[in-house]
């Protein structure tokens, strides 16, 4: 059976750090494929100006490699529902769906990630984007994403080390390793 892999939580959360630690560990390591990696590729000067450009070539992508049957990961906010219908329609071709949510315990602190990000010379996102898709991501998560998963963890990336928040078990129920932590992710 074919997996995807999908690396999701807010803008600053870390997750292309874990994807990459992660698909490093595996062999094969699936093909990853992350819109901000395209955007540069366009226009390194403006990711920003190609931003709806690398998201349209980046679904392009993964539709063909869903149409090869072959494992792959990609990167999301989980702010937009655009990758639920695609993510069905591979459950029905037959794959596995892993869902990987880095949270961060508010916004506040995933902007001063992204602007830790952009002295550094990465690439930045305006802070009503962030503040915007880090609700819309955490709610999508909880309500469309995890529901529609055959497997899903969470980490607490707030503080250094990440931590395991909670995953799904084998009969479709939350092993919750951290209570108060969840709590304040589905409140």
């Amino acid at each position: 059976m074919s997996e995807i892999l999908v690396f999701s939580g807010c803008n600053g959360s870390g997750k292309s750090t874990l994807a990459l630690k992660i698909l490093s560990s595996l062999d094969p390591s699936p093909e990853f494929v992350n819109a901000d990696i395209i955007a540069a590729r366009l226009n390194p000067d403006d990711v920003n100006a190609v931003a709806i450009t690398a998201s349209r070539l980046m679904l392009d992508r993964l539709k063909y490699l869903a149409a090869q049957n072959v494992d792959f990961a990609f990167e999301t906010t989980l702010a937009a529902r655009t990758f639920a219908r695609f993510l069905r329609n591979c459950q029905h071709q037959g794959y596995k769906i892993n869902l990987i949510y880095v949270w961060l315990e508010n916004p506040d602190l995933a902007v001063e990630r992204v602007k830790k990000r952009v002295a550094s010379g990465g690439h930045n996102i305006p802070q009503d984007i962030i503040r915007r898709r880090y609700q819309r991501g955490r709610d999508n998560f909880l309500d469309l994403y995890s529901p529609l998963s055959d497997y899903w963890i969470v980490y607490n990336n707030s503080q250094s080390p990440i931590q395991v928040v909670a995953e799904k078990t084998i009969n479709n129920l939350p092993f919750i390793y951290q209570p108060s932590i969840w709590q304040q992710i589905t409140k």
